[in-house]
């Protein structure tokens, strides 16, 4: 009975951190001004490409077309960069063997 609840505490507090990290990436992303590429897609440059439908480009046509869409919405853009951020940090808790509080403050 004892280790469920040890278990439990554990889950809450990575649900937590999880949440502290999600809302942390969100709020840095919003100050972080686009740049390189980024702000690329977001000028007539990207339309430019998608009028041209990528000719002579690298080939990505889906990631390109996200890249456009993404950029040009600033509002959506910090919350796209945070799932993905939070996400990759959740599969790595997951697969990780190592599950103790210390793991899961320095891995977020």
């Amino acid at each position: 009975m004892k280790e469920f609840s040890v278990s439990n505490k554990l889950k809450n507090f990575e649900n937590k951190c999880l949440i502290l990290f999600f809302v942390a990436v969100v709020i840095i992303a919003f100050f972080f001004p686009p740049s390189a590429d980024d702000l690329g897609w977001a000028t007539s440059q990207g339309l430019n490409l998608l009028e041209n439908k990528f000719e002579d480009y690298n080939g990505r046509y889906l990631g390109n077309i996200f890249a456009i869409i993404f950029a040009r919405n600033p509002v959506l853009l910090p919350f796209i960069k945070s799932i993905t951020l939070t996400s990759l940090l959740k599969l790595i808790q997951v697969f990780s063997s190592n599950k103790s509080k210390e793991f899961l403050l320095l891995s977020s």
